[in-house]
């Protein structure tokens, strides 16, 4: 026979607010993983046309087909112009082309300066210095002289300072970051270590790069969003336009946002005409009545400057979406959904939550439903929900055999046959509250398992069961059988011993059925049947 398991089912409507935006957002489709591989040519030697084209597409080298592929990447924003190299000169030349600052580069005595000082410990000595280079060296802070208590027989220790950094990791020509490294600069220049770069030498650089970029035009390097597309495994195709977010604050979704689905194009001309009217009516209002996203949709807004976010949408079957920007006024929408949601916890698994989503269609007049399953917030098990849920007994509920199990006395249970034989209970408990989760809806807990809280319980359990069970003639031997066999149901709690030498004898019960057969005669008829027929007692 099946042990029927205990579960608990926690349900309640959820607060949903909606909000208008103008968005980029991107979905993922299985059918576009082909890409994949085009974005890992980054580590194997460069994302190019021809590179497509001889170890993916077996085609020739200037095969049309792996330009167009790199061109329909580009528009997913998965890609774009240019190798890493590229963007690294590009920065470079950018900082320099804006500094305030004059840019060096070392001559032949500065590089044999500089790798001598990287051929140094951070702490060592100096005895290959001059000592009018050593003070110096001293006197702009490079250096730093350290007592006899390092070296008794020399008095050439020193340690390098922080101010080394530009002159040990730097790429050469280097223009000064602030104001103490260009005053550091000026006094290594008048030492004779490094020279100004003149406009000329920085112009060729500059052409040079130039020229670096024409020769790389083909060359692709990977987005924030191309890269994330690698680490997950998923291809996002971007889609903009006008979106409805759905939203709770309810702490048992992992998420904030739980829903997104996109408005018509004529929708959006609405969306941008009622922003316009909020701008124009924003000074005649209130400051307390001034609409302000949420704090966490700030956040989102402020943190895709830096990467785009993927979020799993709980009420919308579990859709996967990256949010890649959202542009302008965010405003409260009209749009509405009926959520729900349904809690269950049990052994068997971690806690699961079905979403249920309604969607009235004014202009269809039809509702329709989506029913999803996903992870909550919640991360308790069943004993644990038992114990918050029936706090007043939380002392007494164990878990035995992977389950959870309310220790009882048998007095609480003695006048209910069904729970002395099925040795489950059912609980109703009218707005449960789990703390930090808030209230749910009255909730009708079924098949919580007992066990008697004492030997004294178990046996006088036992002895209720023997009794009932026996409803036929039965014999010494048959008697023993059945104590044993009842027992059993006890026997990983209690000492089996134990149990045999509590329950009553044989002989114990009989006379305790003689006692009570006149009060119930119905119940011992196989014991008064005899009397009846034959006209004497039976012994």
């Amino acid at each position: 026979m099946e042990v029927i398991k205990m579960e608990i089912k926690l349900e309640r409507n959820i607060s949903v607010k909606s909000y208008e935006a103008i968005m980029e957002i991107a979905s993922f489709n299985k059918d576009y993983d082909f890409l994949l591989p085009v974005l890992k040519l980054e580590e194997e030697g460069g994302i190019t046309a021809e590179q497509v084209n001889t170890k993916l597409l077996n085609k020739i080298p200037n095969n049309i087909m792996g330009k167009r592929l790199l061109d329909r990447i580009e528009q997913y924003k998965l890609i774009e112009k240019g190798s890493s190299l590229i963007k690294k000169e590009s920065v470079k030349i950018e900082q320099n082309n804006h500094s305030e600052y004059l840019t060096y580069d070392r001559n032949d005595r500065g590089e044999k300066f500089v790798n001598l000082l990287k051929s140094k410990k951070f702490m060592d000595t100096y005895e290959d210095f001059d000592e009018e280079l050593l003070n110096s060296l001293t006197q702009l802070g490079l250096l730093k002289f350290k007592p006899d208590e390092y070296d008794q027989y020399s008095r050439s220790y020193y340690s390098q300072s922080y101010k080394c950094k530009p002159l040990l990791i730097s790429s050469w020509p280097y223009t000064p970051k602030n104001e103490e490294e260009n005053q550091l600069f000026s006094s290594l220049e008048s030492m004779g270590f490094i020279e100004r770069v003149s406009q000329n030498n920085h112009n060729a650089k500059s052409f040079e790069f130039e020229n670096l970029k024409d020769n790389n035009n083909n060359n692709y390097t990977l987005t924030e969003i191309g890269r994330k597309a690698l680490e997950t495994g998923k291809i996002p195709i971007p889609e903009k336009g006008l979106f409805v977010l759905y939203t709770t604050e309810d702490p048992v979704f992992r998420e904030k946002l739980i829903a997104c689905e996109p408005k018509s194009e004529n929708k959006r001309q609405d969306f941008e005409e009622k922003s316009r009217k909020n701008a124009q009516n924003e000074n005649k209002k209130n400051k307390n009545q001034k609409f302000e996203n949420p704090e966490w949709l700030k956040q989102i807004i402020k943190s895709l400057q830096n990467s785009p976010k993927i979020v799993e949408l709980d009420a919308q079957n579990r859709e996967e979406i990256q949010l890649l920007n959202i542009e302008g006024e965010v405003n409260h929408s009209e749009q509405s959904k009926k959520i729900s949601i349904s809690l269950k916890f049990s052994s068997k698994q971690s806690p699961e939550m079905e979403v249920y989503t309604s969607t009235y269609d004014k202009r269809k007049k039809e509702e329709t439903k989506i029913k999803s399953v996903c992870q909550p917030a919640i991360n308790i098990s069943l004993l644990e929900i038992l114990k918050k849920m029936v706090a007043e007994h939380a002392s007494d509920i164990i878990e035995f055999e992977n389950e959870p199990t309310l220790l009882i006395k048998f007095s609480e249970i003695k006048n209910n046959p069904s729970e002395i034989n099925s040795g489950k209970k059912s609980l109703k408990i009218k707005s449960p509250v789990i703390e930090g989760f808030g209230t749910f809806n009255d909730v009708s807990i079924q098949n919580i398992t007992l066990l008697p809280k004492t030997l004294e319980d178990a046996v006088l359990w036992s002895n209720s069961l023997i009794s009932s069970s026996i409803n036929y003639y039965i014999d010494r031997d048959s008697y023993n059988a059945l104590c044993e066999k009842v027992i059993l149901r006890f026997k990983e709690r209690f000492d089996y011993d134990e149990l045999m030498k509590g329950v009553s004898s044989f002989n114990e019960l009989k006379n305790e059925i003689i006692e009570v057969k006149d009060k119930n005669p119905q119940k011992y008829w196989y014991f008064t049947a005899p009397e009846l027929l034959t006209f004497k007692r039976v012994k």
